[in-house]
């Protein structure tokens, strides 16, 4: 998991496109939801972030209360 907008798919390999979630805490949100929750999986950890520009707290935050509101409706 990458959190950092400035992050895009031509920068994750191709081979690794399925496995990685990348971009704005609101991307990543949304691609947790259909890659894992909408394939079936009733759970999911979010642990902490990679980040291209370092620590900066916060964001595994913004990813969860995102997420919540897309899978609790």
């Amino acid at each position: 998991m990458i959190i950092d907008e400035n992050v895009t798919a031509d920068l994750i390999p191709d081979d690794f496109t399925q496995q990685a979630v990348f971009g704005s805490p609101e991307q990543v949100a949304e691609q947790i939801k259909t890659k894992v929750f909408d394939a079936g999986v009733d759970g999911a950890i979010i642990t902490p972030v990679m980040s291209l520009n370092g620590y900066h707290p916060g964001p595994v935050t913004e990813v969860a209360e995102n997420l919540k509101a897309l899978i609790s409706g």
